[in-house]
């Protein structure tokens, strides 16, 4: 019996998708059917600000940016942390649910995808299916749950679903027909820039210092530094802007 269980966790992709489903739903799903949750931090500007959204799409309305003076003259800054498009998807699929729930769907989704897309890029180093589902669960160790609220993962936990996606684009940068790798790094540095802006701090001066290395064993530096800068640059800037 356990060689059959360890026969599906090491050859099948879909048995290892179902089980990060599960395990995300049990740790972080429950919440959703909460009918109370617990203020923390900023916790009221997330859940006014996705509220904001929500009802500008029942309207049939494109968000607007947040008034420069609102939520205590802090405005500005949410802007900067919900740029365009950047929680729509969410909000789009979520917003015939009530506030609370959609709030602590947003997380669940947004876990889940993250934890998704970390065990297939795992894989993407040389990890076996088992270890590539090991790392996804080690991840989850840095998740708090019982501060979820403050919704934090939008921010902090950003960088644990998207530093490996980052780290993987520059190991690749050198290969040939490197777009999708250029335009992975571009989305996972934009991404965190537009959510903690001390997160990606580390997160730019951790890949910096991989960047060097990589560069300094690279066979084909004057490529690796030339035309996949001017990639890179060019996409960071477009993803940026919007």
């Amino acid at each position: 019996m356990l060689h059959k269980i360890k026969h599906y966790l090491v050859s099948s992709d879909f048995i290892n998708v179902l089980i990060i489903i599960l395990a995300v739903s049990l740790l972080f799903g429950v919440s959703i059917f909460q009918s109370t949750m617990t203020w923390r931090t900023d916790a009221y500007f997330h859940m006014s600000r996705i509220y904001d959204i929500s009802q500008y799409l029942h309207s049939g309305q494109f968000p607007l940016m947040v008034d420069v003076h609102a939520f205590a003259n802090t405005g500005q800054a949410i802007n900067g942390m919900y740029p365009n498009f950047s929680l729509l998807p969410f909000i789009f699929v979520t917003m015939g649910l009530k506030p609370i729930a959609q709030y602590q769907t947003i997380t669940y989704l947004f876990i889940l995808s993250g934890s998704l897309l970390n065990y297939f890029v795992f894989q993407k180093f040389y990890a076996s299916k088992l270890q590539a589902l090991a790392a996804v669960f080690a991840t989850f160790t840095f998740i708090n749950i019982f501060y979820q609220s403050s919704l934090n993962l939008h921010g902090v936990w950003s960088i644990y679903f998207l530093l490996p996606l980052a780290i993987l684009s520059i190991k690749k940068l050198s290969e040939p027909n490197s777009w999708p790798y250029v335009l992975g790094l571009a989305i996972a540095v934009s991404f965190v820039l537009n959510t903690h802006l001390l997160s990606v701090v580390f997160m730019v001066g951790f890949l910096a210092i991989y960047f060097v290395y990589q560069f300094v064993k690279s066979q084909n530096k004057l490529a690796l530094f030339s035309k996949q800068s001017l990639r890179l640059s060019s996409a960071c800037s477009y993803l940026c802007q919007r």
